[in-house]
C-alpha cells in the first residue's frame, strides 16, 4: 500500500493513486446510469464527489490533526504518506455531516442519495480490488499467492474481495436498470452484503490490530455496515409506482368532478325543459280561464 509511483516528475504512493483512479470509475458508472436515477440524480452526484473527496483529503492529510508540524518542515513527505483506520473514520465522520445538512437544505432523497452511493462504493471496490493486490495470512489452498518475498502463499484477499463485489455489482445493475433506485433496497443490500462478506474476508488478514471486544477496528466496521443493513427501513413502492400514484390520483379526481357536473348539467337542462315546456299561467290556462 505503500509503493511510490513515478508519474514524470511527480511521486505519489500506490495506494493513493489506486483510490482516486477507484473513486472516479465508480463516480463515472452512476453518470452513465443517470436516467434510472430521476431527475434528482444531478444534485445527488455532486455530493456525493463532495464527500468522496472530503474523505480523501482526511485519510491523505489526517496526520495534520495530531503532528501539524509537518506541514513546515517536511511537507513534501505529506504526499507518500497515508493515513490509517483512524483519519479514515474522522472523514467520514465529517462527510456525514456535510452530506446530512446538504440533504436537509436541499429537501433531497436520503435513500435515493443511499443507494447511489451504494451503487458506485461497489465498482469502486472492484476496481480497487483488480489493481491492488492484497495478501492475508499463510495458507495451503491451491489459489495461495506469493508475495515476492519468499516461497509462502498468502490468501489473496483482493480476489475474494472482487469475487464479493462482481457478484453484488451485477445484483445491483439489476436492480438499477428496473428502476427500484430510491427504494433504499441497493443500500441496504450493498450494507449487508459487503458488511458479512467483508467481516469473513477479515478474519484470514494478517495485519495486526487494536482489538475491541475481541475484534478489529476493521473488523468492527464491517460489523456496523452489516447491522445498518439488517435494521434500515426500506419503501415498499418504487419511485416510477409512487409517481403512477401521484399522477393517476388527480386525474381520477378529475374525472369523478366532470362526470358529476356533466351528471348535475343533465339534470339542470331537463328541469328546465321541464319548466319551459309546462308553463302554466293561471290567467289563461287555470279553471277560472275566461270562456273564448
Amino acid at each position: 500500500m505503500n509503493e511510490i509511483v513515478e508519474i514524470g516528475p511527480f511521486v505519489l504512493n500506490k495506494g493513493l493513486l489506486v483510490i482516486i483512479i477507484s473513486l472516479v470509475c465508480g463516480w463515472g458508472v452512476i453518470r452513465l446510469c443517470w436516467r434510472y436515477f430521476g431527475d434528482q440524480a444531478a444534485p445527488l452526484l455532486e455530493l456525493l464527489m463532495n464527500a468522496a473527496l472530503l474523505v480523501l483529503v482526511f485519510w491523505k492529510l489526517g496526520h495534520l490533526l495530531t503532528t501539524p508540524s509537518l506541514l513546515w518542515e517536511r511537507p513534501m513527505t505529506l504526499l507518500l504518506m497515508s493515513g490509517s483506520s483512524r483519519e479514515i473514520g474522522i472523514g467520514l465522520i465529517a462527510a456525514a455531516g456535510f452530506i446530512t445538512y446538504r440533504l436537509k437544505k436541499g429537501r433531497l432523497e436520503y435513500r435515493l442519495f443511499l443507494d447511489m452511493l451504494a451503487f458506485g462504493s461497489t465498482i469502486a471496490l472492484l476496481v480497487s480490488s483488480m489493481l491492488l493486490w492484497r495478501y492475508g495470512r499463510p495458507t495451503d489452498l491451491p489459489w495461495g499467492i506469493q508475495d515476492g518475498f519468499g516461497e509462502s502463499f498468502y490468501h489473496p484477499l483482493n480476489v475474494y474481495m472482487l469475487v464479493l463485489t462482481l457478484g453484488l455489482g451485477y445484483r445491483l445493475w439489476k436492480k438499477v436498470s428496473a428502476d427500484e433506485a430510491g427504494r433504499g433496497i441497493i443500500f441496504r443490500e450493498t450494507a449487508i452484503t459487503v458488511g458479512a462478506g467483508g467481516l469473513v474476508i477479515s478474519l484470514v488478514d494478517r495485519t495486526s490490530d487494536s482489538l475491541i471486544f475481541l475484534l478489529s477496528s476493521t473488523q468492527l466496521l464491517f460489523l456496523g455496515l452489516a447491522i445498518i443493513g439488517i435494521i434500515f427501513p426500506v419503501h415498499t413502492h418504487n419511485r416510477n409506482k409512487r409517481k403512477e400514484m401521484t399522477y393517476m390520483q388527480p386525474n381520477e379526481n378529475k374525472g369523478d368532478s366532470l362526470e358529476q357536473r356533466e351528471h348535475e348539467r343533465e339534470n339542470e337542462n331537463k328541469s328546465n325543459q321541464g319548466n319551459s315546456g309546462d308553463i302554466v299561467d293561471k290567467k289563461l290556462d287555470g279553471p277560472n280561464r275566461p270562456s273564448t
